[in-house]
């Protein structure tokens, strides 16, 4: 006899209550004489059951039984609400504490961290760099058109600088308007065709936000240094 306090939605019931289970469902109650399930809902969504099963007896279940197990559901999925809160918030404490709330990228000590995380990967027949960059007059942008806009320019030259150079793997926002970049260069690609391609994106960009507020000048200053 197979019985149902609740259960998942998309699962056929008869009339009675009596599961209607799959021949999977068979398979895992083989040898199971009685069974009373109880469906889990956290949100509005199933998201599981508990189960009370008898090996040895076809019978029906007791008034008890049915609130004894509605009970422990309840406190399971109590317990599994909590759980998920605690990861959810735990997620957001890494996320203030490992990436800039502007740009998106990584605070500079996350940085180093996994810079060194992963340079034991690194193939020997690449090479790979760190990039210091820096908006000169960036400031003036932030005074003349307000820290609104600075942000708004500063997230798109993350993302453009991020697209223009092969093999960036990390980038953190230092301070202000300076960023540093970690890349491992394409095989066959040099240092100084890598900082060229920087250079000349830098000034494109830099340009354009010039045409755009005509009241300032940025100008890109990089440097690349290779990691040994």
């Amino acid at each position: 006899m197979l019985n149902k306090i609740d259960g998942d939605s998309d699962r056929m019931y008869e009339e009675k209550g009596s599961v209607i289970c799959n021949g999977e469902e068979l398979f895992e109650l083989n040898n199971v004489k009685s069974f009373l399930r109880c469906g889990m809902h956290n949100g509005g969504k199933y998201s599981g059951n508990i189960d009370f099963v008898d090996y040895e007896n076809d019978r029906s279940w007791s008034e008890l039984e049915k609130r004894t197990l509605k009970t422990l559901t309840r406190l399971v999925s109590l317990y599994l609400l909590k759980v998920k809160a605690h990861d959810e918030a735990a997620r957001a404490v890494e996320d203030l504490t490992s990436f800039d709330k502007v740009t998106g990228m990584l605070k500079y000590e996350k940085f180093v961290k996994r810079m060194k995380s992963l340079l034991p990967s690194v193939s020997h027949d690449t090479r790979s760099v760190v990039m210091n960059m820096d908006l000169s007059n960036f400031k003036y942008l932030n005074e003349l058109y307000g820290y609104q806009v600075g942000d708004h320019v500063l997230k798109n030259f993350s993302e453009y600088i991020g697209e223009v150079l092969p093999g960036i793997t990390l980038m953190s926002r230092v301070a202000a308007d300076n960023i540093v970049a970690f890349a491992v260069l394409p095989v066959g690609a040099t240092v100084d065709e890598s900082m060229q391609r920087m250079k000349d994106a830098g000034a494109a960009f830099c340009q354009d936000i010039n045409n755009t507020y005509s009241n300032i000048h940025l100008e890109l200053n990089c440097g690349f240094y290779l990691v040994d």
